[in-house]
């Protein structure tokens, strides 16, 4: 009886706990600086500051960061009759549901000054990274409604693509840990002393190179990891050959559209597309075949999407002399990748005038 009789209060105690602890934790969050690592907090500060001098924003994982250089971009605009200032927001690993966080922010910090943003095709597979799991980065966009649209899509996993439990759960982890500050109390003291690590890129970096970084630069700093792929790429050549034949292959065979996050890939553009900006969508020439995204595209899923992820069409820039390595090109790749990119564009501003 005495049992019953608790029963509400103790209930009531309870809400209010849980009341107390969100709102608690809430107002915590709004003292937690942005991540740190893998540079896109450094792009967004960089960007937040500059967006009047950006008309055009890309996007993207490190094929684009690495691949798309925006002063050949807008020299060969300017050549072709177009003004473009561009600026890249690519990083290492990003993509699905955190490129789109990243998205948001943009279209937030770019205000009036943005005319058209670049967006890498990644589809929205929920894995992450190896290197990305455990980082401030990975956790920062774990936000409710992402949280939920990332454990869906690991649900919706095949066996053969992976534990979808796992992923889920994973997930589930980084939202516990995001709506919890876990970890985040030096971080906290650090920014409010003013002794935040360096940026991983300078001003003068940003002022020059507009966000593009190649792994040459990595690799001339001194960075052992861009070495070593570039040691392994070298060494594995014949491997990196046949997995080029082999996405001949693969891109010829018939798309699975019910595989795709449709849903998602809509809300994206019209997050662009309902603030009056133009949306494109680029596939940099990597090793992943993409038979479905060549036929959402027939379908006309995309607004515009230009696709570099055929040999059979791009055959030089899968040439080993244009790559650094099996995922990434060289800076020669890079220059070639991005004339190409300025006139796929120029044809498509062409469409559009009146």
């Amino acid at each position: 009886m005495a049992v019953a009789e608790g029963g509400p209060g103790a209930t009531r105690a309870l809400m209010l706990a849980l009341l107390a602890f969100f709102l608690g934790t809430a107002g915590v969050r709004r003292c937690v600086p942005a991540p740190d690592d893998f540079v896109v907090s450094d792009k967004l500060a960089w960007y937040a500051e500059h967006a009047a001098d950006y008309d055009t924003v890309i996007i993207g994982s490190s094929r684009t960061y690495r691949g798309l250089v925006p002063a050949v971009i807008e020299r060969r605009l300017e050549r072709l009759g177009h003004s473009a200032r561009i600026f890249n927001m690519g990083a290492q690993g990003l993509g699905g549901f955190e490129q789109q966080h990243v998205i948001e922010q943009v279209l937030e910090l770019g205000g009036e000054h943005l005319e058209r943003v670049v967006i890498e095709e990644r589809g929205w597979p929920p894995f992450i990274p190896s290197f990305n799991r455990k980082t401030q980065r990975a956790v920062g966009w774990h936000d409710p409604l992402d949280t939920v649209r990332a454990v869906a899509a690991s649900l919706r996993l095949s066996p053969d693509e992976g534990d979808s439990t796992e992923l889920a759960l994973m997930h589930l982890g980084m939202f516990a840990r995001w709506i919890g500050n876990y970890g985040q109390g030096w971080r906290i003291v650090r920014h409010q002393i003013g002794r935040d690590p360096e940026p991983l890129m300078t001003d003068a970096e940003f002022a020059e190179h507009a966000g593009w970084r190649s792994l040459e630069m990595e690799q001339a700093a001194g960075d052992v990891g861009a070495t070593r792929r570039r040691e392994l790429f070298l060494e594995q050549l014949s491997e990196y050959e046949t997995a080029v034949k082999l996405l001949r292959i693969e891109n010829r065979q018939e798309g699975d559209r019910d595989a795709y996050d449709l849903a998602s890939l809509r809300r994206q553009i019209a997050s662009v597309q309902s603030l009056g900006l133009d949306v494109v969508h680029v596939l940099p020439p990597g090793l992943d075949s993409t038979p479905t995204v060549f036929a959402l595209d027939a379908d006309g899923a995309f607004p515009l999407l230009i696709a570099f992820n055929n040999p059979a069409k791009y055959p030089r820039l899968y040439r080993p002399e244009m790559r650094f390595d099996d995922e990434h090109l060289a800076e020669n790749g890079a220059a070639e990748l991005s004339g190409l990119f300025a006139v796929a564009l120029h044809e498509r501003l062409l469409q559009d005038e009146p």
